[in-house]
């Protein structure tokens, strides 16, 4: 037996697929161990492996391909948990990440300030160096001056990487490489990233907030990488592990470790290549699909037009933009896990907090008391407690009605259903603007589009969302789920 496997973490639930040499296709989905994402892939192979009366590690041994795609580098970023970095610019562009392309957010209101930058000032250094827009070297590095930058972040503040971004490295990288050597100089083994190697494009502000990222998440990507390798290793598996980037490709382990940053939201970068293959299935030849995701903590949309992914550099996460090209996957907090709330104004939101795996909906009984979009399809019997992931996990309706009518019910003086029915029409709204962000707002008529619709919560809205937009067709995949 020859088995092909491939894994997503998702923010509640881990999924798996796996296909043997017959084209039989088996699934597996697992919470997400929030805490060791790892476990939670085991948990899944575990579960794997009772389909085919086999344990985790006589599956892995029966297995090819394993390729997995994960949201560690993503949530990283957005929790401010990335590795401690230096940043070493051109001497009188200090400000660099603070300035922006631009500045503030909002620069016609006096009191908002700039953004913190992504690496504090304190950590950033400036070298003496110039290098024009044509490659001469206007004034050469001045090493003195760059080692003793280096010595500071490593000896002084003890950076766990430092990111480097000279002006026009992209057309004479001889500074960035020189203070590279310098690097492996001074602190031998310590990891650097120089911005010509991992992003070379015009613009400062975009190369060096890229180049910045990848280092911060080097330690972090390497560790868990390298420790999801040796376990796959260590229980039977002989072949290479595959990582899913954020363009929607693959690229080996040992590969991905040196550019971290090409993980960032790159589960769901496989949607829109899923969805152009099941349209194409259904024997839709225009190539023009509009492909969602709705899990249990996010809603991601995606758009395909003439059978072509769309591509940008201008995603952003946690309020950066990351600027590496990427398949052009838009997110927002709406999942099966988000939670209502009412404003001072008592005008219901959903979102974008999640209540992820642990506790998750009140109706798990893992002591979440937060309503839910989840609870409020069992309230309105769009879910049976009786069959919720295929019968296997048990949830308590009671609890989902307790959560949504003392927390939305009451204070709006509704009864459990029509509060739920609320938070039900509230989500579908929030997705379908999502929507409309990729098509209407950009010129697109999403009347002229099929919507294939993914995630383990979409069947439950994507009738509505497609109304709401007159569309006329939607897939719903047997796996969507997964």
């Amino acid at each position: 037996m020859t088995l092909r496997i491939s894994t997503d973490i998702g923010g509640t639930f881990t999924d798996l697929v796996c296909v043997d040499q017959n084209g039989d296709l088996r699934v597996a989905k697992v919470s997400t161990t929030s805490k060791n994402y790892g476990l939670g892939i085991f948990d899944a192979l575990h579960a794997l492996g009772s389909q085919y009366g086999l344990a985790a590690d006589g599956v892995l041994k029966e297995c090819a391909t394993f390729i997995h795609g994960s949201t560690v580098a993503t949530n990283a970023i957005i929790n401010r948990k990335t590795a401690k970095i230096g940043l070493i610019l051109t001497k009188g562009h200090r400000d660099i990440l603070t300035l922006r392309d631009g500045g503030k957010d909002d620069p016609f209101n006096p009191h908002v300030d700039y953004p913190e930058p992504y690496v504090p000032r304190y950590l950033t250094e400036t070298v003496t160096e110039r290098v024009n827009a044509e490659g001469g070297i206007e004034i050469p590095l001045d090493e003195d001056e760059a080692r003793r930058a280096v010595r500071r972040l490593a000896r002084e503040f003890h950076v766990e990487g430092i990111a480097v971004c000279f002006l026009w490295s992209i057309v004479n990288p001889s500074h960035e490489n020189r203070i590279g050597e310098i690097i492996e100089e001074e602190c031998p083994g310590l990891s650097y990233g120089l911005s010509h190697k991992v992003n070379p494009i015009i613009r400062e502000y975009r190369r060096a907030i890229s180049t910045a990222m990848d280092a911060s998440l080097v330690p972090l990507v390497k560790k868990y990488v390298d420790h999801l390798d040796a376990e796959l290793k260590g229980r039977g598996y002989k072949e290479t592990l595959y990582v899913i980037t954020s363009s929607g490709s693959l690229l080996a382990a040992d590969e991905i470790v040196k550019r971290p940053i090409y993980t960032v939201d790159s589960g769901p970068t496989m949607a829109p290549r899923a969805g152009l293959m099941y349209a194409s299935m259904e024997g839709d030849a225009t190539g023009r699909i509009i492909t969602c995701d709705m899990g249990g903590t996010s809603f991601d949309v995606s758009i395909a037009t003439d059978g072509r992914i769309g591509l940008s550099r201008d995603t952003r996460v946690a309020n950066e933009v990351l600027a590496i090209m990427k398949a052009d996957v838009r997110s927002i907090g709406a999942g099966g896990g988000s939670i209502a709330w009412l404003d001072p104004g008592k005008m219901i939101h959903v979102g974008p907090m999640s209540a992820g795996a642990d506790p998750g909906p009140a109706c798990y009984m893992r002591g979440g008391e937060e309503p839910t979009v989840t609870d409020a399809n069992v309230v309105l019997g769009y879910l049976h407690a009786d069959y919720f992931l295929g019968g296997r996990m048990e949830i308590n309706p009671e609890l989902s009605e307790k959560a949504i009518r003392e927390k939305i019910g009451t204070p709006l003086n509704l009864a459990a259903q029509e509060a739920a029915y609320a938070v039900w029409t509230t989500i579908n709204h929030n997705m379908v603007a999502a929507i409309e962000d990729i098509t209407i707002r950009q010129g697109v008529d999403p009347r002229e589009y099929l919507l294939v619709s993914g995630g383990g919560a979409a069947g439950l809205h994507i009738v509505p969302i497609a109304r709401e937009l007159k569309m006329k067709k939607v897939i719903v995949p047997k796996l969507s789920g997964v």
